[in-house]
């Protein structure tokens, strides 16, 4: 097993564990006894793993695990995305609405230059599925030089702002990390499947990479700015 399909089965697992988190979600909210909520927990982890496992077990034997990966993380966005349609519906009216505009504009920015400003022409692609770039790594550690990773840069800070806007919609319940991972990797998801879909770039495992950590540091810059706002206010 190489580097890329240790990867490939960790994505996986990360998948796993945001279905673990957002199922648990779900049952502990409709749980009255919220003393039982601990057992609850355990009890559905036991019954997730028994279940996630073999299904992983059975992925990491498979060929072709990158087409698997897309397809996986695809289902992934679909859920995701209901589950954020039918939230944002739901709660409407609590909803920070101008945090939710500015999100929007950003979410179409965001679009327009990795999808609508794109063309088979253009960019050459032939589309199809590209797993995790370590040769860019070692290059830029063999030459002491960013160079090489910059399009990996560019692919984190253009994430933050989703990570960042992302709590200010709903505070009270969107300013979770997993909220902002999970974000990240649907926005990238539908991203990349887009690309590949119309020929106009392939679907890069470095890039879900990059643009979800993106968003889960924004998240942390959120977080960051919240405590220091918090401390101003308690030393007033």
């Amino acid at each position: 097993m190489n580097n890329q399909d240790i990867l490939q089965i960790i994505m996986i697992g990360i998948l796993l564990l945001c279905g673990y988190i957002f199922l648990f979600q779900i049952v502990a909210k409709r749980t009255e006894n919220k003393s039982a909520i601990p057992f609850v927990a355990i009890v559905l982890l036991l019954i997730y793993v028994l279940i996630a496992a073999p299904v992983v077990f059975i992925i990491s034997r498979m060929g072709n695990t990158s087409m698997i990966l897309m397809a996986i993380l695809l289902l992934f966005a679909c859920v995701v995305l209901f589950a954020a349609l039918y939230g944002l519906i739901h709660n409407f009216r609590e909803i920070n609405k101008g945090a939710l505009a500015l999100l929007l504009v950003y979410l179409l920015a965001v679009a327009y230059v990795t999808i609508f400003s794109r063309d088979t022409v253009r960019t050459g692609s032939a589309g199809g599925v590209y797993m995790f770039r370590f040769d860019l790594i070692e290059q830029a550690v063999r030459t002491r030089s960013l160079e090489p990773v910059n399009h990996l840069l560019l692919n984190v800070a253009m994430f933050v702002p989703l990570g960042f806007l992302l709590p200010f919609v709903d505070p009270d319940r969107l300013a979770r990390w997993y909220f902002a991972l999970m974000a990240g990797l649907l926005f990238t998801t539908i991203i990349e499947f887009t690309q590949m879909m119309l020929r106009i770039g392939q679907a890069d495992g470095t890039d879900m990479v990059t643009n979800t950590l993106g968003a889960v540091l924004g998240y942390l810059l959120y977080r960051v700015i919240r405590l220091i706002r918090s401390g101003e206010n308690d030393d007033e």
